[in-house]
């Protein structure tokens, strides 16, 4: 009965310390960093050469867009207001802003900040729109760095009952549970056959 026990036990142990072996190895193989897909930015559409027409033709409205863009994240930025001349209006969920229809002639871009939204990193632009023109112009600010919370104290660790070297954070540091492990499973199945 106690060779049974004593059997299971060192089952469970070298069962957990090759499934913290195996945590620790997808931990050190996993902390590969990605880079950040932004959505797409626009761009500026082709237009068509005019054709010569002995009529007169109606003045093409033009087009005024760009993304409004973090500098502190480098991401485009929702919910920005920007002016364009006398137009107001707010930057969509990918941080892109569009107006249309707009007759030639300059008109001054300018983002308009909320309190609290950052600082423009460029004052207003003055953009030059020919008839039928598309201009795309992005606009940068800097926000301001989030508010860091102060630190707390780490709470007192509880005991644990068995203490493993710590063999660092370099990539093998999984391979003395792991080989542990085995042994305790090695011993476990090896009681248990002697006492049968």
């Amino acid at each position: 009965m106690r060779t049974s026990l004593f059997s299971r036990v060192l089952l469970a142990c070298g069962a957990a310390l090759i499934l913290a072996a195996l945590t620790l190895a997808l931990a050190s193989t996993s902390g590969a960093a990605y880079a950040q897909t932004l959505p797409p930015r626009p761009t500026v559409a082709p237009t068509a050469a005019p054709k010569d027409n002995p009529k007169p033709t109606a003045v093409v409205p033009g087009r005024i867009t760009g993304t409004v863009i973090d500098q502190r994240t480098g991401a485009p930025a929702p919910g920005v207001a920007v002016r364009v001349g006398d137009a107001s209006l707010t930057s969509d969920a990918s941080g892109n802003y569009d107006i249309n229809g707009l007759a030639p002639g300059s008109y001054a871009v300018a983002l308009v900040l909320a309190e609290g939204q950052g600082a423009a990193a460029q004052g207003e632009l003055t953009l030059a729109l020919a008839a039928g023109q598309t201009v795309v112009q992005h606009l940068f600010f800097t926000s301001p760095a989030p508010a860091v919370a102060p630190a707390e104290p780490a709470p007192t660790p509880a005991p644990t009952p068995v203490a493993l070297p710590n063999t660092g954070a370099g990539a093998d540091a999984w391979a003395l549970p792991l080989a542990l492990g085995a042994l305790l499973l090695g011993a476990g199945l090896a009681t248990r056959r002697a006492a049968r």
